[in-house]
């Protein structure tokens, strides 16, 4: 009677869990099940629970935990490659750059076709300063997956780094027209190609996009209680946003604007904007921007003085 009873509790909280719609609550339902399991349930459904468990943590932000919990969903079922996409995420949004490359290697050798395994790969590429093995593997994931925006985001930022707007203008274009939306990421791309181009007024009307769309984007990830990794990147390109258009007014012989936007952005924690020499052409008497205590909103914010090139 007690087999049958912890099988009931087990199937029950297992069922719950499946449908709950809120994380926390997935989370909890599938940690009741798992301790709810018996041999008798077999390996297989323990290693869904754990997938499942690791797929809630991930929407939490619980990314050590997650990628623990995909790790025991693949010692129990080593054929379930979506634990090791959920594991591989995980690891990419810690910085763990070679661990997760070798889960979405081990995914493309299980599913050739797996565009989001390529797109996953090339990010993980770029962290490890592999441009040229990314390139590719984003090119693959562009072409498995041509209705989906973030290859063609992420391949633009390329093309950009490299001095190539010829080439990275269309595909950011084309990145937002799939996306049905407004990527700050997008405006603030094609405001540092118009600027690079010296067409300085056309890029200031591209910047303040950019920093209107990112306000948005951010404020709309903290009502909506958005995992920490999540509201960290929003925060990035809203500051590069920022330091982009300071540069832009300083063209434009604006010091006082740069100024603000510089103030903004090192508030936000971009370094460069903080740093004496990113303001080093501002007129004499406005003064160089302080590098003060900045406005950090996220617990665990990390810097990162280059240009973020990573897919949301």
């Amino acid at each position: 009677m007690r087999l049958r009873a912890a099988q009931g509790q087990f199937f029950a909280l297992l069922e719950r869990a499946q449908s709950d719609s809120a994380p926390a609550d997935a989370a909890a339902d599938f940690g009741g099940a798992i301790k709810a399991w018996t041999p008798a349930e077999g390996k297989t459904l323990l290693a869904a629970c754990y997938f499942g468990r690791a797929q809630s943590e991930y929407s939490l932000g619980r990314l050590a935990e997650s990628a623990a919990d995909a790790s025991r969903s693949l010692k129990f079922d080593s054929g379930n490659w979506r634990a090791g996409l959920v594991r591989g995420r995980a690891r990419l949004a810690e910085g763990l750059y070679r661990e997760s490359a070798t889960d979405f290697e081990r995914i493309i050798q299980l599913q050739p076709d797996n565009g989001e395994a390529y797109l996953y790969l090339g990010q993980a590429q770029l962290g490890m300063g592999w441009p040229l093995e990314a390139y590719a593997n984003l090119k693959k994931a562009a072409a498995l997956k041509s209705a989906d925006y973030r290859p063609f985001l992420v391949l633009a930022a390329l093309w950009r780094m490299r001095g190539r707007c010829d080439q990275a203008v269309p595909l950011y274009e084309k990145a937002e027209a799939l996306s049905g939306s407004t990527l700050v990421r997008v405006q603030a791309g094609i405001g540092a190609c118009e600027r690079q181009g010296k067409h300085f007024r056309k890029a200031l009307g591209y910047y303040d996009r950019a920093v209107e769309s990112g306000e948005v984007a951010l404020g709309d990830l903290i009502r909506g209680k958005a995992p920490t990794f999540k509201k960290n990147e929003s925060q990035h390109d809203l500051a590069s946003a920022y330091f982009g258009r300071g540069l832009d007014y300083e063209d434009l012989e604006k010091p006082q604007s740069a100024r603000a936007d510089y103030e903004k952005a090192c508030s936000l924690g971009y370094d460069p904007a903080c740093d004496l020499g990113a303001v080093a052409k501002i007129k004499k008497g406005v003064g160089p921007v302080k590098k003060r205590k900045k406005k950090v909103i996220y617990s665990g914010f990390q810097n990162s003085p280059g240009t973020r090139i990573y897919a949301p």
